[in-house]
Parts: structure tokens; C-alpha cells; sequence
């Protein structure tokens, strides 16, 4: 399961193919959700299999809450808790303040997951 959550290791995938990837995510779907795809997260098997049926690509892990949250795919309650997390990161004079995240993410083009082609 840590590959559906992570994504394939430095030494490439675990599964063969394409079809035993899918195979994984539709009988341990449920359990990565519930562990990983939380508090505006997805696991990366999510990224590879069903963002791009919703037209999304993965932004990187700075971006990612954001970006959820503006494509409108979270829950009630992941929206509720971003909302929170952007009121604790206003300043009071009401400017957002900006994290160190924030400006990496500014700086850079968020990475691909493709390794050599083939997401997995």
C-alpha cells in the first residue's frame, strides 16, 4: 500500500503493469482514502488514477490543499479546515502572510510524476 500512497520508490514500481495497478487501488481504495486522502490530501495512486477523470494534474505537496479546495473537490469538512487554516495564516491587518512553502512553490513549476514516461 505504500506505493498507492507515495507513489513508486527510486527503483521503479512494484506492479508489472498498468492493470495491476488499477487492480490495487480499486480493492485498497477505501483504506488508502480513509489513512491518506484526508485534511485536503490525496495519495499519489489517487493523483495518477482519478485527478486526471476530474481534469487535475498533481500541483506538488506545497500546493496541493489549495488546489483541491479550488477545484472543488474536497468535503464539507476538509473545506471547513482549510478556511481555518487560511484565517491562523491572515495576519491581523488582514494580508495573508506568505510561508517559506508558499514561496518555494512560487518559485517553481510543480514537479511532474512521470519518471521516464509512465506515471507507475
Amino acid at each position: 500500500m505504500q506505493e498507492l500512497w507515495l507513489g513508486p520508490g527510486p527503483a521503479g514500481s512494484l506492479f508489472c503493469s498498468r492493470e495491476e495497478l488499477q487492480a490495487a487501488w480499486a480493492q485498497y481504495r477505501s483504506e488508502c482514502m480513509r489513512l491518506w486522502g484526508s485534511r485536503a490530501r490525496r495519495p499519489m495512486a489517487w493523483w495518477c488514477l482519478e485527478a486526471p477523470g476530474l481534469g487535475l494534474k498533481w500541483p506538488g505537496y506545497d500546493a496541493e490543499k489549495s488546489y483541491l479546495y479550488e477545484a472543488g473537490v474536497l468535503s464539507a469538512e476538509e473545506r471547513a479546515e482549510v478556511e481555518r487554516d487560511l484565517m491562523q495564516n491572515a495576519s491581523k491587518d488582514g494580508t495573508k502572510r506568505v510561508t517559506k512553502a508558499e514561496r518555494r512553490r512560487r518559485k517553481k513549476e510543480p514537479p511532474s510524476l512521470a519518471r521516464g514516461g509512465e506515471v507507475f
